[in-house]
């Protein structure tokens, strides 16, 4: 991935970056544009957000992978909640005793919603 800040850009231009920040147990994403890298890692840490890099110009997210701290995807929740089956872990997310990222397309269950349950069933 090219170094940004070595380009000079032209007055005036502007890149789409992607930031995220965990936000009453979900993930926020925004997407703004700045002049530079430094510049939008600049104002991501202003506002609270973790840049994420520069947002992919079809979809409006980043290239990068994007990693989620406070959820699991179905294996390791699975693994978290003592090796249940995956229908087990669909039932509990039909029923809403677990909670997933809403608008993501892979089904990420969140850690506060593990750690109820955890914490119910104990």
């Amino acid at each position: 991935m090219p170094n940004h800040s070595q380009f000079q850009q032209e007055p005036g231009h502007m890149t789409k970056y992607s930031a995220i920040c965990a936000d009453a147990g979900l993930i926020r994403r925004i997407t703004f544009e700045a002049e530079n890298l430094e510049v939008a890692r600049r104002l991501a840490t202003t506002w609270g957000f973790g840049l994420e890099g520069e947002a992919h110009p079809d979809s409006g997210h980043p290239e990068e992978k994007v990693v989620y701290p406070d959820a699991f995807n179905t294996k390791d929740a699975r693994r978290k909640l003592g090796g249940i089956s995956r229908t087990a872990l669909y039932r509990l997310l039909v029923r809403k005793i677990l909670r997933r990222l809403p608008d993501t397309r892979k089904v990420l269950v969140t850690r506060a919603s593990i750690e109820r349950y955890c914490a119910r069933a104990a």
